[in-house]
């Protein structure tokens, strides 16, 4: 509220105030897929999703959630346009924004995955604002001070960034004994059934 007297003493009617809201803690996010360590292939690749919430830290509001992906054999990132990456220094600064719906553990976001490359490991980074543009743990500020830590797949405090595995290849299997249109007679047992079996 404001309040204000003129020089003689006479009091002005009080006025309507001013409510604000002060917030210096940033929003958590977390991923609900995939998850680290995961191993997927097409069939079980589910969206891109996870959850941010503001409510438990400073309350101002969840504004934005932007994810980072990169293609950890190849180095590039993803652009967010199609199927694109782009190798660093470019890549670096990808970060995709992803919409965002209210639900009641706070702001839930996903968005389809790009095309991913066979046997090859993806690494993810989140990043959530919230109304008073707080902002959660990342990869710091400006390139090239945070290349570091995205060759290191971690985020500015050193904690690891999520991480999982890709492959939609079939495994190859060959039998090596016995060998093929062997004759094998019924004097004593088969004493041995072998073979090799790899993915590429």
């Amino acid at each position: 509220w404001d309040w204000t007297t003129n020089r003689s003493g006479n009091p002005a009617a009080a006025g309507v105030g001013t409510e604000f809201r002060f917030d210096d803690q940033p929003p958590v996010v977390v991923s609900t897929f995939p998850l680290t360590g995961g191993k997927y292939n097409a069939a079980t690749l589910s969206a891109l999703s996870g959850l941010a919430y503001d409510n438990i830290t400073g309350n101002s509001g969840v504004a934005g959630v932007d994810i980072l992906l990169k293609n950890n054999f190849t180095g590039a990132y993803w652009t967010g346009a199609g199927s694109n990456f782009d190798a660093p220094p470019p890549g670096y600064d990808n970060w995709v924004s992803m919409p965002l719906a209210q639900v009641s553990t706070g702001m839930q976001w996903s968005r389809a995955w790009p095309t991913l490359n066979d046997n090859k490991t993806y690494v993810l980074w989140m990043r959530a604002s919230d109304a008073t543009v707080n902002v959660s743990t990342h990869p710091g500020y400006p390139v090239p001070a945070h290349s570091s830590s995205l060759t290191a797949n971690q985020y500015a405090d050193g904690s690891p960034a999520l991480s999982f595995f890709y492959d939609s290849l079939l495994p190859v299997s060959k039998m090596t004994s016995p060998t093929n249109n062997s004759f094998i007679n019924n004097v004593g047992p088969l004493e041995t059934i072998a073979g090799t079996a790899w993915s590429d």
